[in-house]
């Protein structure tokens, strides 16, 4: 992509307030949780005029097999966390038709369920910080959001 379709002042130069603050929490929660990513940016702007998009730019070279980010296992987020939730156990046993592992969407629906029950409970979540800073339909435009023509045309 042309550089010009990079923007890597775009959090402290473009963006809003709001975004600036949920951002700098993120990068103080990362810190503060053992986050480590040197050699890369996160946000940066890609895209340009109404395509723009967040991601991620590279500031130095990565060797082959070098770590772009290295995260605590204790912060990752995948189905294992999610089934082993105490909180929502309950719910995985009294409804395996929907989150069975034998059923076809199962480990599916356990994530996704995990993601909003996180996200329901707002500040309370170990995952807050990094769920706030997840790309909103007004600021990045996402699939689900399309017009049916526009998927027509997909």
């Amino acid at each position: 992509m042309p550089d010009s379709e990079c923007d890597t002042t775009w959090l402290q130069k473009k963006s809003t307030p709001e975004y600036r603050q949920r951002f700098k929490a993120f990068q103080d929660w990362c810190k503060k949780e053992g986050i480590k990513h040197p050699k890369v940016q996160y946000p940066t702007m890609f895209g340009a005029g109404e395509s723009k998009y967040p991601g991620m730019i590279a500031l130095e070279d990565i060797a082959p097999g070098e770590a772009i980010v290295k995260v605590p296992s204790k912060l990752i987020i995948n189905t294992k966390v999610a089934y082993m939730c105490p909180e929502l156990q309950q719910v995985w046993y009294e409804n395996p038709e929907t989150f069975g592992r034998h059923t076809s969407h199962g480990d599916d629906n356990v994530f996704n369920a995990y993601i909003l029950y996180h996200l329901n409970l707002g500040e309370k979540s170990k995952h807050y910080h990094m769920m706030q800073c997840w790309p909103r339909p007004s600021e990045t435009g996402i699939l689900m959001d399309w017009d049916d023509e526009d998927l027509e045309w997909l």
